[in-house]
C-alpha cells in the first residue's frame, strides 16, 4: 500500500485529505510543518507528498526542495491557498508541473487522486 504525507497547518483540511486518501486505500501521515515533514520517520517509505506553501517555520518551496533532494523518487503535489503562488523555475527543475498544482479550496479531492494516478501512485 503506497503510503502518502500531507504537509498542511490547517487541521481541517489534514483530515479531509487524510480520510479522502486512507478510504481510497492508501496510508497517510499528515503533518503542520515542513520541520515535522522533515523528522518524519516514515519519510524512506512515503511515495508522494502533498504540500501547503504557506507553512510556519519554513515555508512549502523549502519543503519540496528538501524532499525532492533527499527522497528523488518521492512524487511531489502542492496544495495551496495562495492565489498569488507561481511555480518558480527551482519547483520545476525538482519535477514539479503545473498540472501538480492545485488551488484551496478544493470541491473534488478526485483531481488529486487522479494526479497522483498520472504520477504513478496508485492504492
Amino acid at each position: 500500500m503506497p503510503t502518502l504525507l500531507i504537509v498542511d497547518d490547517e487541521v481541517a483540511i489534514q483530515e479531509s485529505l487524510k480520510s479522502y486518501f486512507q478510504d481510497l486505500g492508501f496510508g497517510v501521515y499528515a503533518v503542520g510543518s515542513t520541520e515535522e515533514a522533515l523528522a518524519h520517520p516514515a519519510l524512506p517509505e512515503i511515495a508522494a507528498a502533498i504540500v501547503d506553501i504557506r507553512l510556519p517555520g519554513r515555508d512549502g518551496v523549502f519543503c519540496l526542495q528538501a524532499l525532492a533532494t533527499q527522497y528523488p523518487s518521492m512524487r511531489l503535489l502542492v496544495h495551496t491557498g495562495s492565489l498569488d503562488f507561481e511555480l518558480d523555475p527551482e519547483i520545476q527543475r525538482l519535477g514539479v508541473g503545473a498540472d501538480q498544482v492545485f488551488l484551496k479550496p478544493l470541491h473534488d479531492l478526485d483531481v488529486l487522486r487522479a494526479a497522483l494516478e498520472r504520477l504513478g501512485v496508485r492504492p
